[in-house]
């Protein structure tokens, strides 16, 4: 894996498959995540299987940086798509999606008084593209209204929890969600 990248391992939450808590190093030629309670559970993301790298606000919080919320604005989520699949738990996974950290007083990668989300994802998607390689398809997800290509329709004089987002709310199934309109295809996320 080579050298690491970051001075300490950060703590992460792996959404897909759902495994919890992770301590992530990030290296020259890879990732390593590491089971924060159970050292024996490992993910190992090899440099070169990376295919795409998409980076999203999750619903909730675009909606909080959208105005009146006194609820301050997570780090981004990070879906990446491998091939071949990693295995994990004895079992192949194509799809890794965690929510990359980040902390007002500590920044993305370290002590940072300025730094927003954005910012955060900004140096996080730096690292991971030098980490992985830099031949994976990146497609982001901005948080600031009028940023996106996509913004979901809006009656004038008439409000909505969705209207002016870069989604749409929609059910696959009994699965409710949202649906990201992307201009590489479209982002089903519950």
């Amino acid at each position: 894996m080579g050298d690491i990248l970051t001075t300490s391992p950060s703590e992460v939450s792996v959404i897909t498959p759902r495994a919890g808590k992770f301590q992530l190093a990030v290296h020259q030629k890879g990732l390593v995540a590491v089971k924060s309670n159970n050292e024996a559970i490992q993910m190992v993301i090899p440099q070169g299987c990376v295919t795409h790298i998409l980076l999203f606000p999750k619903p909730e919080d675009f909606k909080a940086t959208g105005g009146n919320s006194k609820k301050p604005p997570t780090s981004d989520l990070v879906l990446m798509c491998l091939e071949p699949p990693t295995i994990f738990q004895n079992k192949p996974v194509s799809q890794i999606c965690i929510q990359l950290p980040w902390e007002k007083t500590q920044g993305a990668l370290g002590p940072s008084n300025n730094e927003t989300p954005e910012d955060a994802t900004d140096s996080w998607l730096q690292l991971l593209t030098q980490s992985l390689g830099s031949q994976a398809v990146v497609s982001r997800v901005v948080r600031q209204k009028g940023g996106n290509s996509f913004s979901s329709f809006q009656l004038p004089g008439t409000s909505t929890t969705t209207a002016g987002m870069p989604f749409v709310k929609c059910y696959h199934g009994v699965q409710d969600g949202v649906l990201y309109p992307l201009e590489e295809g479209l982002l089903f996320f519950k």
